[in-house]
């Protein structure tokens, strides 16, 4: 079983995409599904901490950009991609501006770049969980 620091949720409308992207990445991270960015909320209260949230932009009910902007309230040390078939500069702005996106990726996207933007998000989750070390010399041995 994974730990908790390798825990993953897709977050995504699409059932296609959403089936495609489990068989994907399913064997490679405890992998959490959600069609909906209210479904990714209540999983966050249910099943949380997540390491990493990857979520579509536009979805009915709630928007990549609301969810995220709800979600930093219960899960503030989560990492969030932003996976998109928009192919608009502002929509990519806002999302690193208000949603502080980690990284913005657009549909279709190839396997092997999503794979290392999660990778790289899950570096950066133990990082923020890491625990701050004392920066100061080590002492001399006695």
């Amino acid at each position: 079983m994974c730990s908790s620091s390798q825990k993953v949720m897709i977050v995504d409308d699409e059932r296609a995409v959403v089936n495609g992207l489990r068989r994907l990445l399913g064997t490679r991270y405890d992998l959490r599904t959600a069609q909906s960015g209210p479904e990714a909320l209540a999983a966050l209260e249910t099943e949380g901490p997540f390491a990493l949230v990857v979520t579509d932009m536009m979805m009915p009910k709630m928007s990549g950009l609301r969810l995220i902007r709800q979600a930093r309230e219960l899960a503030p040390q989560t990492v969030y991609i932003m996976l998109t078939g928009n192919q608009d500069r502002e929509t990519a702005d806002r999302a690193r501006d208000e949603g502080r996106v980690f990284r913005f990726l657009r549909k279709p996207c190839e396997n092997a770049t999503l794979i290392e933007a999660i990778e790289a998000g899950l570096q950066e989750y133990a990082s923020r969980m890491a625990p701050t070390e004392s920066k100061s010399a080590p002492s001399a041995p006695t």
